[in-house]
């Protein structure tokens, strides 16, 4: 079978597919530039030292709980919640703000911010609103910074993500 051949049996053989969510995936990757990508596990305090922009989580662990994750605001949302009911948690004295620590919170009993604008991405957690709007960086230094508002050792928080290997860029995470 020649390679012109190999690409219509391909062709073919997706078109018959009935599954949408596979479909979507397989466009979803022909799309993307691909790169050889491995799995990538750091803990919270190492990754901001990788470049995780681009990248995708797919598990997280904190002690006794682990998740499978696809975002990093999943992953944010996740990782807040277990810290948050852990540690019983219903409403708050005063609000946890973002790694900021000005005008945005990242938890509040409310869902709006100290200047008054609403969450732009609320999620709603037991009696408690969490803001999900945030870039993948601003996501995991709000989450370092709620480790340190909790006294939690950002050490213990595993996550596994993919990523693409760069030479320019020695990884810390263990692959």
């Amino acid at each position: 079978m020649n390679i012109t051949e190999l690409k219509n049996k391909l062709i073919a053989d997706i078109s018959a597919v009935n599954d949408k969510e596979l479909l979507l995936q397989l466009k979803s990757l022909m799309e993307k530039k691909t790169t050889p990508t491995v799995i990538i596990q750091a803990s919270l305090s190492e990754i901001l030292e990788l470049k995780v922009k681009g990248t995708d989580p797919i598990f997280v662990q904190l002690d006794h709980h682990n998740a499978e994750v696809k975002t990093w605001k999943q992953l944010f949302i996740t990782v807040t919640s277990w810290i948050l009911d852990d540690n019983n948690i219903g409403l708050l004295k005063e609000p946890i703000p973002d790694h900021y620590g000005k005008t945005k919170y990242a938890i509040n009993n409310e869902p709006f911010h100290a200047n008054g604008k609403p969450f732009s991405n609320q999620v709603k957690q037991g009696q408690l609103f969490l803001e999900g709007h945030r870039s993948t960086e601003e996501q995991l230094k709000t989450l370092q910074y709620i480790f340190k508002y909790f006294n939690l050792n950002s050490s213990s928080l595993k996550i596994s993500f993919l990523g693409s290997p760069n030479p320019n860029q020695p990884l810390t995470g263990s692959i």
